[in-house]
């Protein structure tokens, strides 16, 4: 890990759900923003809290902290929030970045991904969409200790074998 930089990136060329992936058809996808669903992010968190070495009870300035805005060149933290009749079940915060290679023009994005919680395997599963191959030549810069976050079911080839998440 580089000093000048924790959150190292990480090329995703090609994305898949294993075929045993659980689902559920009930999930809903919303894209919102922190701030309109921070309860609800609390809820799905707090439901994990017990099962998850290393999280701890989030106070009010913590979920400050943690929906924080990026800083110079990203995009306003956003969130994708899965859920069902019951209420939310897996939450995403994310921001991106719109760069462009000087030399040819072409996309050079970042999606930074700064925290992923989900309530049960279906949800985090739910945030894959479809279960065909996805190719991407984007990139993701994601902090070390979120990896995991129960998304087992996602498999990952980045210039090499699959690999599960």
């Amino acid at each position: 890990m580089n000093a000048a930089d924790p959150y190292p990136i990480r090329p995703i060329t090609e994305a898949a759900l294993a075929p045993d992936a659980p689902s559920d058809p009930a999930i809903r996808l919303r894209i919102t923003t922190p701030a309109d669903v921070r309860d609800d992010m609390a809820t799905v968190y707090d439901t994990v809290l017990e099962s998850r070495p290393g999280f701890f009870a989030r106070s009010d300035i913590w979920w400050d902290r943690v929906m924080r805005e990026s800083g110079v060149g990203y995009t306003p933290l956003c969130c994708l929030r899965a859920e069902d009749e019951g209420g939310p079940r897996c939450y995403v915060l994310y921001a991106g970045n719109n760069r462009w290679e000087d030399e040819d023009c072409l996309p050079d994005c970042t999606l930074m991904i700064r925290e992923i919680v989900a309530a049960d395997p279906a949800a985090g599963a739910a945030l894959s969409g479809d279960r065909g191959p996805r190719r991407s030549g984007g990139r993701q810069r994601r902090p070390l200790a979120s990896a995991g976050h129960g998304l087992r079911h996602r498999q990952l080839r980045a210039d090499g074998p699959a690999i599960a998440a």
